[in-house]
C-alpha cells in the first residue's frame, strides 16, 4: 500500500497502472485518483485495514484510501500477491443474482440489520456502523421524534455491484445510494460514502403526517426533493450537524456552502422547487443548493421548527410554489420567495 500512496503523492499514474494486473481496475483507480487530485487532495494515505489468505500465494484485503479525517474514506477490495507486491484484481466477496438472494455476511446492530461483503466492516472501517447507531439517536433527540425500530442496510463494496444486484434499480449515473423508507423494514441500498445520507431518508418519515387510505389505496405524504434531498445532504454525518456535511467533498474537506455559493451563480433556486425542475439541472448544483437552504433554516430557527416546516410542506398535495407558500407562511410567517432571498443573503454575505 506504500507504493499506492507514494505514487499518488507524486502523481505517477503510470506507476499505479503497473501495480495492478487488471487493466480495467487500474484505469478505474487512476481515474478516481486524478479526480481527487483535481479536487485538491494533495496527500493520500493508503492502508491495508484487513487481509486474509486467498489461496495459491494470494491474499484478499481491504484498502483504505483517506485524505481529510472529516470525510468518509474510499475503500477498495483487492486480490493481491504479497510476494510480488502487486494487485491482481478487484473483488467483492458477494455473489448472487439479486440483493435478495446474494450470499451476504450479516451484522445485526441495535436498530439495523447490515448486509455486507465479508471484506467490509472489518478492521478500521467497522466504526461506521457504530456511528450509524449514534446518528439515529442524535436525530431522535434533535427532532424529538420516534423512529422505526429496525432498518435493513445493504452495504455494497462497489456501485457496479449495487447496480447489478438491484437490476439497475439503484446505482445509476452519479448515484451511490437509494432508500425505500416505505418498505417493511425500511431498506437502504448504499456504499459506505452515502450511508449517513441514505439513513436520513428513513428518518424523514417521522416528520410527515401518517398515511391514509383513498379509494382503497394506501397514500403517503412526501416532501419535495429540494427539501427532502436538501435535508439529507445537510445532515449526512454522524452528528446530524449541517456544518459537518461532506456532500461535495472528495477525500478532502470542502464546506457545503462553498459549493452552494458556486451553484447559485448557475441555478436560480426558485426554479428548482418542483421535483421535475430539481432533476432537470446538474445534480451537484441542485443537491448543494437544497442542502445549504436546509442548513440556513436549521441554523436560523432550529431543528424542531424545521421539522414542523417539513411536516406542513409534506402535507401539501403537490410540489408547486403555492404548496411551499402554505408551509412557509404557516411556520416562518413569510413567503418562500422572501425566505429564499434571506437565505441567499446569508449564503453570500462574504460574496457569491
Amino acid at each position: 500500500m506504500a507504493a499506492l500512496q507514494s505514487d499518488y503523492n507524486h502523481s505517477d499514474w503510470q506507476a499505479i497502472r503497473r501495480l495492478i494486473v487488471d487493466r480495467a481496475e487500474a484505469n478505474g483507480l487512476v481515474t478516481a485518483m486524478q479526480q481527487w487530485n483535481a479536487a485538491g487532495v494533495g496527500r493520500l494515505r493508503a492502508s491495508l485495514v484487513y487481509s486474509h489468505g486467498f489461496g495459491r500465494g494470494l491474499d484478499v484485503g481491504t484498502v483504505r484510501l483517506a485524505g481529510d479525517a472529516r470525510v468518509v474514506p474510499d475503500y477498495r477490495i483487492y486480490v493481491f500477491r504479497p510476494a510480488r507486491r502487486d494487485i491482481v484484481a478487484a473483488a467483492t466477496g458477494v455473489r448472487g443474482s439479486s440483493y435478495k438472494n446474494a450470499d451476504w455476511m450479516v451484522t445485526r446492530l441495535g436498530n439495523f440489520i447490515v448486509y455486507h461483503s465479508p471484506y467490509q466492516v472489518v478492521g478500521a472501517d467497522r466504526r461506521y456502523l457504530g456511528q450509524l447507531e449514534s446518528q439515529r439517536g442524535i436525530f431522535m433527540r434533535k427532532f424529538h421524534v420516534r423512529l422505526p425500530p429496525l432498518a435493513a442496510v445493504y452495504l455494497y463494496p462497489t456501485v457496479s455491484l449495487m447496480r447489478s444486484l438491484t437490476h439497475s434499480g439503484c446505482g445509476g449515473q452519479d448515484e451511490i445510494g437509494c432508500t425505500d423508507p416505505f418498505a417493511k423494514p425500511p431498506t437502504i441500498q448504499t456504499t459506505i460514502q452515502a450511508i449517513f445520507h441514505e439513513a436520513i431518508h428513513v428518518y424523514q418519515l417521522s416528520l410527515v403526517p401518517p398515511g391514509f387510505t383513498q379509494h382503497g389505496q394506501p397514500m403517503v405524504y412526501v416532501a419535495p426533493r429540494f427539501i427532502a434531498e436538501g435535508m439529507a445532504v445537510a445532515l449526512q454525518n454522524p452528528e446530524v450537524d449541517p456544518h459537518f456535511s461532506d456532500y461535495c467533498s472528495s477525500l478532502d474537506w470542502v464546506p457545503l456552502n462553498d459549493c452552494a455559493r458556486d451553484a447559485i451563480l448557475r441555478v436560480n433556486p426558485m426554479k428548482i422547487l418542483s421535483d421535475k425542475r430539481f432533476f432537470a439541472v446538474n445534480p451537484g448544483d441542485a443537491y448543494s443548493l437544497g442542502g445549504s437552504f436546509v442548513t440556513y433554516l436549521i441554523e436560523s430557527r432550529g431543528y424542531r421548527t424545521f421539522g414542523r416546516f417539513y411536516y406542513v410542506l409534506a402535507h401539501q398535495p403537490t410540489d408547486k410554489v403555492r404548496d411551499y407558500e402554505v408551509a412557509t407562511h404557516t411556520v416562518y410567517h413569510t413567503s418562500i420567495e422572501t425566505l429564499l432571498a434571506r437565505w441567499r443573503g446569508w449564503l453570500c454575505r462574504s460574496g457569491c
